[in-house]
């Protein structure tokens, strides 16, 4: 028989019910409770990441203004005064120009301060609890354990803010997209040297590694290299790689394992209706250097669409779709920058590690636009949420079979410029009657016509086959 929460101070039905308490799962916390919803975040009280010291770079704290989480990162953080610097394309190390200072993460101290402002804007937090069942449909009456004894609520929606480890357990997700089997562990380092100012990054020959000299002392060094090497000790190669960034402070000694932890890059999805937060959702290459970036802009995109999805039940299944879009596209933009990273190390082309991570995805020879263009006759049509500044809208998507459907390439709407090419014309006369929407006239004809040629590239514009 279910037992009801008996706490009194516990709400017994949630607006949003979020399973995980890290940087994903507390800014989503804050941000839904901030705009007034009744939020419960489920939290296993372990703290779960690549190396207990991390970076946030100068260029971050923008978007994260946007999101409306800046201050708060801020005052979670500490200013990062170092020199940043790389041994990348050669054994020289190139050394970063100044610029505005950055953030440094000492996690644990800044997931808490994060949760502790989620619950100053009205969210709950269970700590520790774990979710023992949910709901399929990602609604409905959820299982919690705490303290040994098993709570149900009722939550209109769920968000898996897990990272990695559970969330296919929890949510029946799928693997979409992966790249290379990688792991990476984090070492506490007695440096000989003082490197309290100075952050690295150091190609070596079976992998690379992340230095940080942390200013309390010594330094902190991540070593990623391939999970699955083959005919010796994934231990040795890791040692190697140390021994291969250390020399660039004089060595090392007294290296403590911290953390060892699967990196694979992997986007996920789930058919079972939650939202997917985090790590959850998509995990980028540690080259990326974003991963924390990458959880907080994240929440505030899936906070858009759960905001969208209370208003409005009957969008929900569209608000879904949108924020996976939106870790589809940043995964896929990740991946090509860090791909284009991992080819500068000429110098270890030959070497597994990097022949497996410096393929660029080959560049497609679409040929010449064609003169004359018109609609795909098989196009399927279908409402879809964009997001347009602070909201989402409810926009006309178009899409071949089984491909993710497109409402707008960059600024520009492609519903008026199917219609023009809605029977053969020339790229000319088609843009010049595109032209005339009220939603295009007001943009450059050469944005306009790369938007043309974007959809041709796409299959949504052919060239005729009679002409």
């Amino acid at each position: 028989m279910r037992r009801p929460i008996d706490d009194d101070s516990l709400p017994a039905k949630v607006d949003c019910l979020i399973v995980g308490g890290g940087p994903a799962g507390a800014a989503l916390a804050g941000l839904l409770a901030r705009s007034g919803h009744m939020v419960l975040v489920v939290d296993d009280g372990a703290l779960r990441t690549g190396s207990p010291l991390e970076t946030l770079m100068a260029s971050a704290l923008q978007s994260l203004d946007r999101c409306g989480l800046g201050e708060i990162v801020r005052a979670t953080a500490e200013v990062d005064r170092r020199r940043h610097g790389a041994r990348w394309d050669a054994d020289e190390v190139a050394w970063r120009d100044e610029g505005r200072s950055g953030l440094c993460l000492r996690r644990g101290v800044f997931d808490d301060g994060l949760r502790d402002w989620a619950v100053k804007c009205g969210a709950r937090v269970l700590r520790p609890a774990t979710a023992v069942e949910l709901p399929d449909g990602g609604q409905g009456s959820a299982r919690i354990r705490v303290a040994g004894r098993d709570l149900f609520i009722e939550a209109n929606t769920i968000a898996i803010a897990t990272g990695r480890r559970s969330v296919a357990v929890l949510a029946s997700a799928e693997i979409v997209e992966q790249g290379p089997p990688t792991a990476a562990f984090a070492f506490q380092i007695e440096a000989e040297s003082e490197t309290g100012a100075v952050a690295m990054v150091t190609a070596a020959p079976d992998g690379w590694c992340w230095w940080i000299g942390d200013e309390r002392g010594g330094a902190r060094l991540v070593a990623t290299v391939d999970a699955d090497t083959l005919g010796e000790p994934l231990r040795a190669v890791v040692d190697r790689v140390l021994e291969y960034a250390g020399s660039a402070f004089g060595g090392r000694r007294a290296a403590v394992l911290e953390t060892a932890v699967r990196a694979t890059s992997r986007r996920a999805t789930t058919p079972r209706g939650y939202w997917l937060v985090g790590d959850a959702a998509a995990t980028l290459d540690p080259l990326a250097s974003q991963g924390t970036e990458k959880a907080l802009v994240g929440a505030e995109s899936a906070a858009l669409g759960i905001r969208t999805a209370l208003a409005n039940p009957a969008l929900r299944g569209l608000a879904i779709a949108q924020h996976r879009r939106w870790e589809h596209e940043l995964y896929q933009a990740h991946a090509r920058t860090t791909a284009a990273f991992y080819s500068r190390v000429g110098r270890f082309a030959e070497r597994p590690f990097w022949a497996r991570r410096s393929q660029l995805p080959p560049s497609p020879n679409f040929g010449a636009l064609p003169h004359r263009l018109v609609r795909a006759p098989d196009l399927l049509e279908g409402p879809m949420l964009v997001r347009h500044t602070e909201e989402l809208v409810l926009t006309p998507g178009f899409a071949r079979l089984a491909a993710e459907p497109i409402a707008r390439i960059g600024r520009v709407t492609v519903a008026p410029l199917l219609a023009a090419f809605a029977r053969p014309r020339s790229v000319a006369d088609g843009l010049a009657i595109a032209g005339q929407d009220p939603r295009l006239f007001v943009m450059g004809s050469a944005v306009v016509r790369a938007a043309v040629v974007e959809l041709w590239r796409a299959g949504l514009l052919i060239a005729p086959q009679i002409d």
